[in-house]
């Protein structure tokens, strides 16, 4: 009997992975809740902090949420306000096994993280500016890993 062999998935830019390319840590499956600022400050600097560390995650294997992007892509096509992506981020929220809070000041971001807590969902406050290990390190004390 032969093994049956792993084909690599092909994506539209022409790369190829399989099955080995999901187990970069042994976070590979952890979702991520990305609560910060978004319209308290410059608004593109928050996004882009944001967006940097969903694909710092996203790099390491874990599936982040990240509202900047959703609302940001989403408000050039049909602007939605804050009644519209509070609930629908709070979600999110409830499907993710650990909320990280970027620092600077945020009444959305401070609603998430009293929401996680309410549903027992780990918070770690960042920084800002934490490199993979670093991110482990956090993921693993409030994982209990």
């Amino acid at each position: 009997m032969t093994k049956k062999e792993d084909k690599p998935y092909i994506v539209a830019d022409g790369g190829e992975f399989s099955a080995e390319d999901f187990q970069r840590t042994k976070y590979e499956r952890v979702y991520v809740y990305i609560a910060g600022p978004y319209s308290v400050g410059d608004l593109g600097e928050n996004t882009h902090n944001a967006i940097h560390l969903m694909l710092q995650l996203v790099d390491m294997g874990m599936y982040p949420f990240c509202p900047h992007a959703s609302a940001v892509v989403a408000n050039i096509v049909s602007p939605r306000g804050y009644k519209t992506w509070m609930p629908y981020d709070l979600g999110w929220l409830a499907k993710c096994d650990v909320l990280l809070r970027l620092p600077g000041e945020s009444p959305g971001a401070d609603v998430e993280v009293y929401e996680a807590g309410r549903l027992r969902i780990p918070v770690i406050h960042l920084r800002g500016g934490e490199d993979d290990r670093e991110l482990v390190s956090l993921l693993e004390e409030a994982l209990g890993g």
